[in-house]
């Protein structure tokens, strides 16, 4: 007797499977084939699929086309069946697929704009914080500063690429009505995004800022982070960076 559990993992296999000799000898021909019984499943669980890859990924869709986006969206889910329950979580892969899909290659860019896209889908669903308890930062003893360590906001999200990614978000945008010429020698990009009330914010950051709070988000001490910093951008200014960072919230509270 086949277990529930077998038959269960075998469907799922056969769904993702384009073998033809494949097809479940499980399922009760009748009026239609056991292929043609198989299809409408998977048709509807790709569907599915598909339809959250576009929610997430829009900018990826329309620079590649609705057609070459869907072949890549098939591909990928053949290669990523959901581990999860819950389908916004589903595409957190897409990137380092893009990075390896041969059909994309040329388009160097792509996987840093769908990562782009994903860190903004986190952002979205990410937990809120109260903002910065300045008592509690008032408190700590002037000789400990250098010892201090911080939480970003749960939101926050932190991107550094070779291209200008943001630009190219900003311009295939459904609204842009500005130039739309992109010069992707114009070099790297820091970025960090973060959601607003309802919306998302993407907030370009110099080397050093960007350094900052990469490595306050690993939980580093100020005196190392800023010395990490200064080694990239040498004028960075450690008071007014993290009296803006708090002023923005993006710094919510100290680590103990």
């Amino acid at each position: 007797m086949t277990l529930l559990r077998d038959l269960q993992t075998r469907f799922v296999f056969d769904l993702f499977d384009n073998n033809d000799s494949l097809y479940a000898t499980y399922i009760k021909e009748d009026a239609i084939s056991t292929k043609e019984c198989l299809a409408i499943y998977q048709n509807n669980v790709f569907s599915n699929y598909r339809t959250a890859l576009k929610a997430v990924y829009p900018v990826v869709e329309r620079l590649v086309g609705e057609q070459f986006f869907r072949h890549t969206a098939d591909c990928y889910i053949h290669n990523y069946p959901s581990r999860s329950g819950d389908l916004n979580s589903y595409g957190a892969d897409f990137s380092e697929f893009l990075d390896t899909f041969e059909p994309a290659k040329q388009l160097s860019y792509l996987p840093d704009v769908a990562h782009l896209e994903w860190m903004m889908e986190l952002a979205f669903h990410s937990a809120d914080h109260d903002p910065f308890d300045l008592i509690k930062l008032s408190m700590v003893p002037a000789d400990q500063y250098g010892e201090l360590r911080f939480t970003l906001h749960p939101s926050i999200q932190l991107l550094q690429s070779n291209y200008p990614v943001a630009q190219i978000w900003q311009v295939n945008q459904p609204d842009w009505q500005g130039d739309i010429s992109i010069n992707l020698q114009e070099g790297a990009c820091q970025l960090l995004v973060k959601r607003q009330n309802f919306d998302i914010a993407i907030k370009p950051l110099t080397t050093g800022e960007y350094v900052m709070l990469r490595e306050l988000a690993a939980g580093n001490d100020i005196n190392s982070t800023f010395c990490k910093a200064l080694e990239t951008q040498n004028d960075l200014d450690l008071g007014s960076f993290l009296q803006q960072m708090i002023q923005e919230g993006v710094l919510v509270d100290l680590l103990d």
